[in-house]
């Protein structure tokens, strides 16, 4: 079975916020003057 191609101007707009995930360094997340998650890191 074949089907049409989908009319693209019918279909309604929508916008979707996209995270781009990135690397952090352990020594920026450790160092205090850097981050402010350095007590949360070292309790634990």
């Amino acid at each position: 079975m074949a089907f049409a191609a989908p009319d693209w101007g019918k279909v309604p707009k929508r916008e979707i916020n996209v995270f781009h995930p990135g690397v952090t360094p352990i020594e920026w997340i450790t160092k205090k003057s850097d981050h402010s998650g350095t007590a949360g890191m070292k309790k634990g």
